[in-house]
């Protein structure tokens, strides 16, 4: 029987487990504490053995890219830049709001290619799409908003 193999990760614990949906004889195959990151992170995705790619919610950083030993291998984009020169109900300004706030209102599933090579994250309650190609040098070419 072929494996149907999914991940899940608990922001809250920092615990990523992989599962086989058909194997029921068990909660999850493995599991992994992440490491302690000065980000909170969400949507955390394998981008191979040893790395992940997750969504930054309590700074101004979109995405941090990091190894299982807690080492950042690059960050990507800034909250800012969905905000500025936007014009916002009551008279707020960009600089009145939070990056939890910004992060809340631009929160969407974040996908990976086959190849592990390009991540897609798209708004649910606003439309947008990033495109993180990890391959690139970093720049400010690597994310598309």
């Amino acid at each position: 029987m072929k494996r149907i193999r999914c991940g899940y990760f608990d922001p809250e614990l920092r615990i990523f487990s992989k599962f086989d949906l058909r194997d029921t004889s068990k909660l999850a195959e493995s599991q992994m504490k992440s490491p302690e990151t000065a980000y909170f992170l969400t949507n955390a995705s394998w981008t191979s053995e040893n790395t992940l790619l997750g969504n930054s919610v309590d700074g101004w950083t979109k995405y941090l890219h990091l190894t299982v030993e807690g080492d950042t291998l690059a960050l990507f984009g800034d909250w800012k830049d969905m905000i500025n020169n936007k014009e916002f109900p009551g008279g707020l300004k960009p600089e009145e709001l939070n990056a939890n706030l910004v992060s809340n209102i631009f929160q969407g599933p974040m996908k990976g290619s086959a190849d592990k090579k390009y991540y897609v994250k798209v708004g649910m309650s606003i439309d947008y799409i990033d495109i993180i190609n990890l391959e690139k040098p970093i720049d400010s070419d690597r994310i598309w908003a």
